[in-house]
């Protein structure tokens, strides 16, 4: 229950405004504007605004399909190929992260009456791109970290129970989960590179703010992603841990990808009002 995490004050009906720490300005990449072709928004310019939000489906269903490179294909060919698919006028659309409850990346401080805000409360950090996106895997945390990218929703889509045995002979029961992940992604990152400016070690901002307005953002606030797409626009993979004995769990991870220039990440409130902005790398 969220009401554990807040002390209110007796008699406290009216929510106040919080106090809005600065965000950077937006820091485009040298790069930035060639890989997608569109100015780098403006972040902290979306404060205070009202904003249409759109689903993962809704975006993923009204995008072109660009069919994958084959092994007959040039990369020059390939490179063309994708250069003719471009949208005449990539227009950047607001994409919502689903919370799952009691796992929406921020904590309050009652005492301090501070918000802390994490990268997962975006999606980062939480999807093996390398592996999805079929780039060269890395041992560790790397997989995870080292990527621009975002989980929006996960849907447990199936779960069983099989006997497995080990290289001994010994038998053992695995459960295994299937799970439905929809994302984003940008592009490889190095190792070790945050996706915001000015995250430090998953740790994205501390914000002053009195406990209504942080208990309305846990119960009935959202995250959201500035976005513009690009070509290819889409792909999908699999991505699977699989189990051991010491650990006899299998978790295999169908993942939809929606591929573009991640510019902004957002709080939202109840009305989809933009309370704090944050600029992408």
């Amino acid at each position: 229950m969220l009401s554990s995490r807040f002390i209110i004050a007796a008699g406290m009906a009216a929510i106040t405004a919080v106090t809005i720490m600065p965000v950077e300005p937006a820091t485009a990449r040298d790069d930035e504007q060639a890989v997608s072709g569109v100015t780098p928004a403006d972040c902290s310019s979306y404060v205070g605004q009202t904003v249409a939000v759109s689903s993962f489906a809704e975006l993923h269903d009204a995008l072109p399909i660009v069919t994958p490179r084959d092994r007959f294909e040039s990369a020059a060919d390939y490179t063309t190929r994708l250069a003719s698919a471009e949208l005449a006028d990539p227009k950047p659309v607001i994409i919502r992260k689903i919370w799952q409850a009691g796992d929406e990346g921020m904590s309050y401080n009652t005492d301090s009456q501070t918000l802390t805000v994490y990268g997962s409360a975006f999606g980062a950090g939480r999807t093996n791109f390398r592996e999805i996106m079929g780039l060269p895997i890395q041992r560790g945390r790397d997989n995870f970290a080292s990527a621009i990218g975002f989980e929006l929703n996960v849907t447990q889509t199936a779960q069983e129970t099989f006997e497995a045995t080990n290289g001994f002979g010994a038998k053992f029961a695995v459960t295994r989960t299937i799970r439905h992940i929809d994302t984003v992604w940008e592009r490889a990152g190095e190792i070790g590179e945050d996706p915001f400016l000015g995250m430090r070690s998953g740790r994205l901002a501390i914000l002053t703010m009195e406990a209504p307005v942080a208990r309305e953002l846990f119960e009935n606030g959202s995250a959201a992603l500035l976005f513009v797409s690009r070509p290819p626009f889409r792909d999908s993979g699999t991505s699977t841990i699989g189990a051991e004995f010491s650990r006899p769990r299998e978790r295999q991870d169908n993942v939809d990808v929606l591929i573009g220039d991640i510019q902004c990440g957002f709080l939202l409130n109840a009305q989809d009002q933009v309370t704090h902005a944050f600029t992408t790398k």
